[in-house]
């Protein structure tokens, strides 16, 4: 009876952890490629803002979009833990310093878009919003390498407004969106975040959303 009561107890425990690598992703940006087959995903601002004032002057920011199936979260459940966790290509393009002062962000958007049918123009209806209240999560620099792949994590635990998006999109899918202030256009090219996306060949370097539920 002990045995399977710990077996139980250990089954319950592993179902409020979920690791949801995302359905579909795709990179935010007039001049992007297919989103069904490109394995980078893309975040930087502009004019020293990370999104855009209107959804129709977004043609010099780069966004990254991510859909989750979230099925598997029960109504009412509550966040324990969150992180948002993603693989950067080698040899990024900044310094360190760049990463501290213009983290990645995470912010909502709506989930009307699929990979398969992605074109720029969706992206406008699906618009992330503006401003510092909207931002659930920022990276860090503590990971960081000049030289090799390194892996970013994104806190979400402690946002209230990632929260309340998952109780609201509990047994549907969630939207996430990158965004950066790093800006190629004042800094040079070379100045962008790039990650692997979903389509990226080795599973240990696609995101990944990490939830622990209570």
């Amino acid at each position: 009876m002990l045995t399977a009561s710990l077996l139980l107890g250990g089954a319950l425990l592993q179902a409020k952890t979920l690791s949801l690598v995302p359905t579909d992703d795709a990179w935010v940006y007039p001049h992007g490629g297919d989103a069904m087959n490109d394995v980078y995903i893309r975040a930087w601002g502009a004019d020293g803002n990370a999104v855009a004032q209107s959804p129709n002057d977004a043609d010099a920011f780069s966004y990254t979009y991510m859909k989750f199936d979230v099925s598997g979260v029960p109504a009412g459940a509550k966040i324990k833990t969150g992180k948002l966790v993603l693989t950067h290509v080698p040899n990024a393009g900044y310094p360190k310093e760049a990463m501290t002062k213009t983290p990645l962000e995470v912010r909502a958007i709506g989930t009307d878009w699929s990979e398969k049918k992605w074109q720029f123009e969706i992206s406008k209806k699906n618009a992330p919003k503006s401003g510092k209240e909207a931002i659930f999560g920022t990276s860090t620099a503590a990971g960081y390498q000049s030289d090799k792949e390194f892996k970013i994590e994104i806190d979400l635990s402690k946002s209230e407004g990632f929260a309340a998006l998952l109780k609201a999109s509990a047994g549907k899918e969630l939207g996430l969106c990158l965004t950066s202030r790093m800006d190629p256009g004042e800094n040079g090219r070379a100045y962008i975040y790039k990650m692997f996306s979903r389509n990226e060949e080795k599973a240990s370097r696609r995101p990944v959303l990490e939830l622990e539920l209570d």
